[in-house]
């Protein structure tokens, strides 16, 4: 009746999760464990970002904290369209920052993102992935300032 279904539900963070004796896995989990023997890392990495893409050898790999960061899709609050990227009003350019650190002042998202590109691939190494531009992120418009007298 079940042979060859996916087992678990799809939860609302995007997960599946399967129910043992009542008790809650993340699939992911249950993978590293069937497959390894060992007791999963606390953090476990989907190399593609699909949630839901568990297979092991191709998709799943142990991650620190900082080396997850650099797997993750945009923000939706994301008003750039890029990660570590974001326009200062008052100077009327785009920043590009790290963390804490500030990579450069720059004329278009652009020319930001790919520094920022740059330097987390030196940062993040492997783990990095350069996030397409999200469907929810709020898109700026960045309007040209009038003339003065106008």
């Amino acid at each position: 009746m079940y042979a060859g279904k996916v087992a678990g539900t799809v939860e609302i963070s995007g997960y599946r999760v399967v129910h043992l004796d009542g008790v809650p896995y993340l699939s992911r989990r249950l993978a590293w464990k069937l497959v390894t023997g060992e007791e999963p890392p606390a953090i476990i990495d989907h190399i593609d970002r699909d949630r839901l893409n568990n297979r092991w050898r191709e998709n799943l790999r142990a991650a620190t904290k900082v080396q997850h960061i650099g797997n993750q899709h945009l923000h939706s609050t994301n008003t750039s369209g890029y990660r570590g990227v974001y326009h200062h009003r008052q100077g009327n350019k785009w920043v590009a920052q790290l963390g804490r650190r500030y990579l450069g002042w720059f004329d278009t998202p652009e020319e930001a993102a790919a520094v920022y590109d740059a330097a987390a691939h030196q940062h993040f190494g492997e783990f990095y992935s350069r996030p397409a531009k999200s469907k929810t992120s709020r898109m700026m418009t960045i309007r040209p300032s009038k003339p003065e007298g106008q």
